[in-house]
């Protein structure tokens, strides 16, 4: 019984504290001081694989994930230091970072053995603007693996 009042008490004293700090300091979680957390950007890119006939590949078929994609795609832009985000990149950039990114991919042993002719690799792009969301879809890199 002391037991559990002492932590009652002890919980009741850190939130107490902590809630006294929100007020010294302003930091409510989630919205914060630190631009990572107090705002979002106006564009969000969705990538996605079709075969040949422009049928969509579930990713598990190619032994990756959908948000693979997306880090591949941010990391290879990073590494070869290509400005990304918000449709900024050009079309001849955007074939050099499909291209590996298909790579990563399809270097994946257990993806040897894929029969489709083609494989393309499509980018979404959306951003808001005047009050609706815009969506443009663009291929990025076709692949033969003939």
């Amino acid at each position: 019984m002391v037991k559990q009042i002492l932590f009652k008490t002890k919980t009741i004293v850190v939130i107490f504290i902590y809630l006294i700090g929100l007020l010294i300091f302003g930091e409510v979680h989630p919205f914060s001081e630190f631009p990572m957390y107090n705002s979002f950007a106006n564009w969000s890119y969705a990538f996605y694989i079709t075969d040949d006939n422009d049928s969509l590949i579930p990713c598990r078929k190619l032994n990756t994930r959908g948000v693979n994609l997306g880090h591949s795609f941010y990391a290879i832009c990073n590494e070869r230091n290509i400005e990304y985000g918000d449709g900024l990149e050009s079309i001849d950039d955007l074939n050099k970072v499909g291209f590996e990114m298909m790579r990563i991919v399809l270097n994946k042993p257990e993806n040897k053995n894929i029969k489709n002719k083609k494989l393309k690799l499509w980018r979404n792009y959306y951003y808001y603007k005047n009050d609706s969301i815009i969506h443009k879809k663009l291929l990025i890199y076709e692949s033969n693996m003939e």
